[in-house]
C-alpha cells in the first residue's frame, strides 16, 4: 500500500478515520501515537511489507475504529521491577532451562490484523525472542526465547 491509496483522513496503518486527530509523521496521517508508533516500529525494522499484506479493512478488524487517547502510555520501567524476583518468574513461565524458556501473556487489547502480524514478527524486533504466537480468541502470546538474551 502506498500513501497515494490513502486518503488523508484515513490512518495509513490501520485505516481507521483520522479526523479530529490527525497525527502527521513520515507524510502519513495516522489516527493515534499508538498506530504512529508500530508504523515507526516496522518502519525502523525493514517490516514494512505488512502494508502490502491486504487491504485496509483487513488490518482493521473492529469495524469501529480506536479513539485517540485510549492506548495507555509505557508504564514506568521501576514498577515492573517486581518481575524479576525468582518466585514471580517462576509462576509465569511455563518452561524454563538455561537456552530456552516459555511463557504466555494475556494482551486484551489486541483487536486487529495489525496486532496480530506484528506480535508474530516479535523475534525480527529482538534476537532473544525465538517464537512467538498469538491466540487472537484468547487474546494471548505464546512467548519462546532465550533467557541469557532476554529477561
Amino acid at each position: 500500500m502506498s500513501a497515494a491509496t490513502i486518503s488523508p483522513s484515513q490512518c495509513y496503518h490501520c485505516g481507521d478515520d483520522c479526523t479530529g486527530h490527525d497525527v502527521l509523521f513520515d507524510e502519513k496521517h495516522f489516527c493515534c501515537d499508538g498506530c504512529k508508533m508500530v508504523y515507526t516500529i516496522l518502519s525502523q525494522h525493514q517490516l514494512c511489507q505488512y502494508y502490502t499484506i491486504g487491504p485496509d479493512d483487513e488490518r482493521n478488524q473492529t469495524g469501529t475504529g480506536r479513539k485517540a487517547g485510549t492506548l495507555k502510555t509505557r508504564p514506568d520501567v521501576a514498577r515492573l521491577g517486581f518481575l524479576d524476583h525468582p518466585d514471580i518468574v517462576a509462576q509465569l513461565l511455563e518452561f524454563s532451562s538455561e537456552s530456552i524458556a516459555t511463557t504466555t501473556f494475556y494482551i486484551p487489547t489486541i483487536h486487529c490484523s495489525s496486532c496480530l502480524w506484528l506480535l508474530e514478527h516479535l523475534y525480527r524486533l529482538h534476537p532473544g525472542i525465538r517464537q512467538s504466537r498469538v491466540d487472537f480468541l484468547k487474546k494471548q502470546v505464546h512467548l519462546t526465547y532465550q533467557p541469557d538474551k532476554l529477561t
